[in-house]
């Protein structure tokens, strides 16, 4: 094998060649054409407008939803027919246990709101006449 010793052989040239006085003026025409080219700026804003407004909106809706739920008074009463339903139906609690939690002032309280018009010796007449007793005491 030959030994290859990069010192000794011709160098080759590089093939390309610069015309003559190619450099000079170089400069000012590079800026004479970048200065006359004017790029055009698109603010982001413009470019994505549709995706801007979405995440605006989303945004805007949540900090809303919690300032909202802050603001919002729940209601301090319950709705009578709710709480008798709820009683009845779901609670599991039977009247006996109601008239065992109550106390005294909450029968009178009770007895003073729903004051039948009825004196009790015709509420005796209808009770006793009626055949269906049995119906009317379990109601």
């Amino acid at each position: 094998m030959n030994d290859f010793n990069l010192g000794n052989k011709p160098k080759l040239g590089s093939g390309f060649s610069i015309p003559e006085h190619y450099f000079d003026g170089f400069e000012d025409k590079v800026l004479k054409q970048v200065a006359a080219r004017e790029t055009k700026v698109l603010p982001l804003f413009v470019r994505y407008r549709k995706t801007f407004y979405a995440a605006a909106a989303i945004l805007l809706l949540s900090l809303l939803v919690p300032i909202y739920n802050l603001v919002r008074q729940p209601s301090e009463s319950i709705d009578d027919a709710a709480l008798e339903q709820y009683l009845a139906y779901e609670s599991g609690i039977n009247q006996l246990d109601l008239i065992s939690a109550m106390d005294e002032s909450d029968i009178e309280n009770i007895t003073e709101q729903y004051v039948l018009p009825v004196p009790d010796e015709a509420l005796e007449e209808e009770i006793l006449d009626n055949a269906n007793i049995e119906h009317i005491i379990t109601e």
